[in-house]
């Protein structure tokens, strides 16, 4: 089957000027789309389902997964169990998942914040700055407790190149890999008075479980993205490829955008996710 860019944006027209599944789509398997855990944990990726489901009557299933993990589980499993969709939030590495030959159809949903967070002591005396780069500079030559998760994650990849930035390879015992989630790693921050880049909504979502506070919060370098593609049915031959362009247009549609931008408003009293696929209308004030 050889699809070409131009027919994957033709197909991707079709669905979000329509609205509705081409007549071609197979209902006989359920749609296989993997989610970041930052999406699973607030709630996002079930509600998007929940939505889509009962709007076109397709059964959906849900793997949370770290971005990394995902390109790996995809990979491991070719032949096995297929994915149909997939959304990360590690763009290098998607972008060169893409390169590769297993997805195809990239585009960008939406961007979420994240905060450096650390003790109330704040051992590096650096709460208050809005340079993340500057910020870990100090607590390297400080040698603060700086947790990592240290793993494949979206969110282990923005630390990284915060580092980057900063021309700093960080090691010693000062910087503990966890190896485990953002929730567990909070919590292990919590214990050591150590600093990490949480993850912004999960953060306040375990705020009546640690002492931690926000130290830094940028808007320009402490955000991720999320992307969504599909598999490449080129080499997927099993993929439902029609309902996975389906589903990405449904993500990018500018109805369910504006539901991302206000998503977790009421339980966090702000915007969590912040829509990139189309221009939303800020509220009145």
């Amino acid at each position: 089957m050889k699809l070409k860019n131009s027919m994957h944006i033709f197909l991707l027209a079709f669905i979000m000027w329509s609205g509705r599944l081409p007549a071609e789509v197979d209902t006989s398997r359920e749609l296989r789309v993997i989610f970041p855990v930052t999406c699973v944990s607030p709630g996002l990726a079930n509600a998007l389902v929940k939505i889509y489901e009962e709007k076109y009557k397709v059964p959906t299933k849900i793997y949370s997964l770290c971005t990394g993990d995902a390109i790996k589980f995809i990979k491991e499993h070719e032949g096995i169990e297929e994915v149909d969709v997939m959304l990360g939030h590690d763009r290098e590495a998607e972008e060169q998942f893409v390169r590769d030959g297993y997805a195809v159809n990239l585009r960008s949903v939406f961007f979420s914040d994240y905060v450096l967070v650390g003790p109330k002591e704040d051992p590096a005396k650096i709460k208050g700055m809005t340079d993340p780069v500057k910020a870990l500079q100090i607590i390297a030559k400080k040698k603060a407790t700086f947790c990592s998760r240290a793993d494949s994650s979206g969110t282990h990849a923005l630390e990284m190149r915060i580092w980057k930035m900063a021309g700093i390879k960080p090691k010693g015992d000062w910087y503990l890999k966890t190896k485990v989630g953002t929730s567990e790693t909070l919590l292990i921050a919590n214990r050591k008075g150590a600093y990490f880049i949480s993850h912004g909504a999960t953060f306040l979502q375990m705020l009546e479980t640690i002492d931690l506070v926000p130290i830094v919060e940028d808007k320009k370098n402490l955000i991720t993205t999320y992307e969504v593609m599909a598999m490449n049915p080129e080499r997927f031959p099993n993929v439902k490829y029609i309902e996975a362009m389906h589903f990405i247009g449904f993500l990018t549609s500018p109805g369910i955008q504006k539901y991302i931008a206000e998503f977790g408003q009421e339980e966090f009293g702000k915007p969590i996710f912040f829509p990139m696929a189309v221009k939303t209308k800020k509220p009145q004030k």
